[in-house]
């Protein structure tokens, strides 16, 4: 399995860790895998929900998700340790099946909908540039940027379509 590494440099001190996979979306980092010492796993965890060192991924500059990041860590049978760390923006989606979908919109917008409109939301959420797969490191899942108001309009134009009805798709 192959890695990236994700630096952390601050004035007096340099911390690199190994990333298994990274989810990013234009630069910002949403989620990682990183694998080594447990202090350096922990420092980097630190490093990004602070803000106190510049990121750098395979070279490139990275950003800092504004929501901050929670982690869930396991330890391993050496003195390293594996820690997923998450973005806690709503508008992460981690599981881009249709519940993850349904809930992702639940979440961020009050527009009534049935679940058995997914397949047409998602293609026209897809289509509009709402819903974007993450980038980077053998990313997985999405990223949902809707308000109420631009899926209402969405749900809006496929019931005058008649593309969907109130008992589901047509």
């Amino acid at each position: 399995m192959t890695y990236t590494n994700i630096v952390f440099d601050k004035e007096d001190a340099r911390i690199t860790v190994r990333a298994y996979f990274a989810c990013t979306i234009e630069n910002e980092i949403k989620a990682v895998l990183v694998v080594g010492p447990e202090q350096s796993c922990k420092a980097a965890f630190a490093n990004m929900n602070t803000g106190s060192a510049i990121i750098t991924v395979t070279g490139g500059y990275a950003k800092r998700c504004d929501f901050r990041y929670t982690r869930r860590h396991q330890p391993l049978p050496t003195k390293w340790c594996a820690m997923m760390i998450l973005s806690k923006d709503p508008r992460c989606l981690w599981n881009d099946d249709p519940a993850g979908l349904i809930a992702g919109m639940k979440r961020l917008t009050e527009t009534p909908f049935l679940d058995e409109w997914e397949p047409f939301l998602r293609a026209r959420l897809m289509k509009g540039g709402h819903l974007v797969k993450f980038k980077g490191k053998q990313p997985m899942g999405s990223f949902l940027n809707i308000t109420t108001e631009e899926l209402d309009a969405i749900v809006v134009d496929g019931i005058q379509r008649k593309l969907i009805n109130l008992k589901g798709m047509s």
